[in-house]
């Protein structure tokens, strides 16, 4: 019953607002998603910009005439007097076009913000089989949050053609003589839900050269961006401890790190959950329908979904009818009778289930669907005139392609309007299934089903048909 959600990309300048990345950064461009906090300027404004392509996994803008568009980070804070290492993954689409790109940084998210080169015009290698890793080295004038831009700038050639980013990282380089990462870092939560964390670790005895370091001017240790603790010359090779307290309920990071006479050293993150955790997801749910009555339950939950502590005594579920309807709340057991409204009218029954907390609810979980109301009568017959649905029917899918009534343009086809259902598997493993509603079969003595279907030359898809009382999917 999960859907994946298609993100829609406007062609001009956009972006979803979120907070700032911490370096170091990576972002692999492997689903739409990975797009949410970019922004996409289509400059020329030729309805071709920057979307996320599932064919290349990239970052990608297609190209029918001179290219001017642009992908931009989001904010990044950079600080004066540091080398920072950008590196991205980038190639064209086609040996038979030459595509060319530039990489510009900004303190603002617009063109002529852009202004200091990163990575002059170049040309990018021919396709993704000859994809390159480009690796740059920069700094900055001033302390401030900065925008990278990759500008996509082909002029217009014989051939069409697309530039493909597929990954970026950027992080800060350290000088030879400050201090290494702290060793044998480790954070340990308080127990049964307490609300404060341990940290040790070892202070370091190398600077990033390898040579052995005389004396350390100080280790910080920070929660989030809150410093809450500093030791003040620590001696190299020592372990030190830490108690943290009054530390809000929650996903935290601490951050350690290591400063001498030469400057401020490798940082070590580690991440961890304090306090009471949120209920993992009830694992499965399920229903059986019968006179009008669904009986309905599920798997209690023990654990949490950071794995991190709950106690399962407190743990209540909350119970809906579809996905919005709440019918039941505050309970304590694992089994549920609802009677649903009475119709005649088919439709699709299922429930959802969450578990609750004191530290909140938990992920819902859907259960099987039941069809309910009055069965057809056959025979029935179903032409999907006008492109629509004459009946009830079940529509399911596990990625982006799914049976979408349809009709044909008569301009197009040069013949007469067909009415059809129409569904494009694009990737492998990818299913959609269309289902009936309830018919009556109890007077049929050899029941027949007749349709007409039409599929791709030399396809490899699989079309199956079944008959079941439950409905199913692949």
């Amino acid at each position: 019953m999960k859907r994946s959600v298609i993100a829609a990309f406007l062609l001009c300048s956009m972006g979803i607002q979120a907070q700032n990345v911490k370096l170091p950064w990576t972002q692999e461009f492997t689903n739409e998603q990975s797009l949410d906090r970019f922004t996409v300027i289509d400059a020329n404004v030729d309805d071709q910009a920057f979307k996320f392509s599932n064919t290349a996994f990239a970052a990608s803008c297609v190209r029918t005439q001179d290219a001017n568009d642009w992908l931009l980070s989001p904010a990044i804070p950079l600080k004066a007097g540091k080398t920072y290492e950008l590196s991205y993954t980038v190639s064209g689409e086609t040996a038979n076009a030459t595509e060319t790109y530039e990489v510009k940084l900004g303190t603002n998210k617009t063109v002529e913000a852009l202004t200091k080169t990163i990575a002059a015009k170049t040309n990018a290698p021919a396709d993704f089989i000859e994809k390159q890793t480009v690796t740059v080295l920069f700094s900055v004038d001033s302390d401030a949050e900065y925008y990278l831009g990759w500008h996509f700038n082909t002029e217009m050639q014989l051939e069409a053609g697309a530039l493909n980013i597929y990954n970026v990282a950027l992080k800060e380089k350290l000088g030879n003589g400050v201090p290494a990462a702290v060793a044998n870092a480790k954070v340990t939560p308080a127990p049964n839900g307490g609300h404060f964390a341990d940290i040790s670790f070892t202070a370091p005895t190398q600077n990033q050269a390898g040579a052995t370091l005389s004396a350390l001017s100080k280790i910080d240790i920070f929660r989030g961006e809150e410093l809450v603790k500093s030791f003040a010359n620590p001696t190299p090779g020592t372990t030190l401890n830490y108690t943290d307290s009054n530390v809000p309920n929650g996903k935290t990071t601490y951050k350690i790190t290591p400063f001498s006479a030469d400057g401020e050293g490798a940082s070590t993150e580690i991440d961890t959950f304090v306090g009471v955790d949120i209920p993992a997801a009830v694992p499965k749910i399920s229903f059986t329908y019968a006179n009008g009555k669904a009986h309905i339950t599920w798997e209690k939950v023990a654990t949490g979904a950071n794995g991190a502590y709950v106690n399962p005594e407190n743990i209540t579920y909350t119970l809906r009818r579809g996905k919005a309807t709440e019918i039941a709340k505050n309970l304590k057991s694992n089994t549920f009778e609802d009677t649903p409204p009475a119709q005649d009218e088919q439709e699709a029954l299922a429930y959802v289930v969450s578990p609750v907390n004191e530290a909140g609810e938990g992920e819902r979980t859907y259960s099987n669907i039941v069809v309910t109301g009055k069965p057809y009568k056959s025979p029935i017959n179903e032409s999907f005139a006008n492109g629509k649905l004459s009946y009830f029917w079940l529509v399911d899918y596990n990625k982006r392609s799914r049976w979408t009534p349809f009709t044909t343009n008569r301009a197009i086809r040069k013949t007469e309007m067909v009415d059809l259902l129409v569904s494009h598997p694009m990737v492998e493993g990818e299913w959609s299934v269309l289902e009936t509603g309830l018919i009556d079969l109890n007077q049929a003595t050899d029941p027949m089903i007749s349709f007409y279907y039409k599929t791709h030359q030399n396809s490899e898809d699989v079309f199956n048909i079944w008959v079941s009382k439950d409905y199913g999917t692949p």
